[in-house]
């Protein structure tokens, strides 16, 4: 999470987006500091079952998105 955190906040700075930077460095501190001190104390399922959460989350609207493009009609766009 903290390599997530670092790419983020530089990604936000490389495209001038300081506020969104500021917003990501403190959200992600929380975060990193969250599962550091849950793997810390053996909680390290809890910790794949959030990562596997935010992985869903990233991959559901996208299926959905192919799904609805597939099952739309060519002739009814042409118009």
């Amino acid at each position: 999470m903290g390599a997530f955190t670092v790419a983020l906040v530089l990604m936000n700075i490389w495209v001038w987006r300081g506020n969104r930077a500021i917003k990501h460095g403190f959200l992600g501190a929380i975060v990193t500091l969250l599962f550091f001190t849950l793997c810390h104390h053996g909680y390290e399922m809890v910790n794949w079952s959030l990562l596997g959460l935010v992985l869903l989350f990233l991959l559901v609207p996208l299926f959905i998105r192919i799904e609805y493009d597939r099952d739309s009609c060519e002739i009814c766009e042409c118009c």
